[in-house]
Formats: C-alpha cells, sequence, structure tokens
C-alpha cells in the first residue's frame, strides 16, 4: 500500500471521527438548549464535511456556509424548533454515508439536509420543489 493511499485512509479517518465528534456536540447542546455550543458544533460539523471533501469548489464555499449559518442564527427569535431533533438525524444520515464512503448517498442525504433547512428558514419549498 502506498504512503499516499494510507495518508489518504488516515485523513478520512480523521474527519469522519471530526464529523462525529461534532454531531455529538449538536446533540448534546441541543439536549441542553445550548445555543452558542449548537452554533459552534454544526458550523464546525459544515466545515470540516466540506473541506474534508477534497474539493476545491467545495472548499471555497465554506466561508459563505458560516456565514450563512450565522445569519440564519442571528435572525432566529426562537433558536430550537419542532424540526431540531429531524435535523440532528439527517445531519447524522450525512455521516453515515461518509462512514459508508457512498458518495450517492452522502449527496442525497446533504441535498436532503439543505433542502429542509431552506424549508425552516424559508417557510416553504422553492417554487420548482413543490
Amino acid at each position: 500500500m502506498s504512503r499516499t493511499v494510507v495518508r489518504e485512509a488516515l485523513r478520512s479517518l480523521e474527519v469522519l471521527g471530526m464529523v462525529r465528534e461534532y454531531l455529538r456536540d449538536m446533540r448534546d447542546a441541543y439536549g441542553r438548549r445550548s445555543r452558542s455550543a449548537f452554533v459552534s458544533a454544526d458550523t464546525g460539523f459544515h466545515r470540516t464535511v466540506l473541506r474534508g471533501a477534497d474539493n476545491a469548489v467545495l472548499s471555497r464555499l465554506v466561508q459563505t456556509l458560516i456565514a450563512t449559518l450565522h445569519a440564519r442564527y442571528s435572525d432566529r427569535h426562537q433558536f430550537f424548533t419542532a424540526d431540531t431533533a429531524a435535523s440532528l438525524d439527517r445531519h447524522e444520515q450525512v455521516v453515515e454515508a461518509i462512514a459508508a464512503m457512498d458518495p450517492a448517498a452522502a449527496r442525497a442525504a446533504a441535498a436532503a439536509l439543505v433542502r429542509a433547512s431552506r424549508v425552516e428558514v424559508l417557510g416553504s419549498a422553492p417554487a420548482w420543489e413543490r
């Protein structure tokens, strides 16, 4: 096995471990209803997933996504909603797809997470998705 393959495998395990830890932190923060801890864990989760994708385009989107998350959280009167637990489950589906090294499942899980977040923020799905 080449050093490159070993290095990539170790990096994948490191990213997976970090993403799982952020998800645990999100669940813990939700249980404690700690807004600041949840925001920190959620932004860490998304930053790690995007950077871990080893995709130049996605890596460039990190700051835009983080800014979007912070704007979303700063505008919320009620931070934790009836959908928060389901959102955490959608985050977990992303993690499990990454762990299974299933790109199609990861794309589908990430798309479902984004769609649900958009509905939560905007109040409804865009017209082209209805």
